[in-house]
């Protein structure tokens, strides 16, 4: 069996949203990111689909400011 590739807490974000109104900008999910990783400690565990560009916008504007892991 293979390790997981995060220990510890973590929490999950899923950027991704099919209707255009339901999406938040990216500031938003690194600002919750960020108060999120602030209070607790735990890792930012990002979830998507290889089509999901919103996750993947996410996931590089979290790794300026904290280490993310993509699912």
């Amino acid at each position: 069996a293979s390790e997981p590739p995060i220990s510890g807490e973590y929490y999950c974000v899923m950027p991704g949203a099919h209707w255009p109104g339901k999406r938040w900008p990216v500031e938003r999910f690194v600002e919750a990111c960020r108060v999120c990783h602030r209070r607790t400690g735990a890792a930012a565990v990002i979830l998507g689909t290889a089509r999901d560009a919103e996750s993947e916008r996410v996931l590089q504007a979290l790794r300026a400011v904290l280490s993310p892991v993509l699912l």
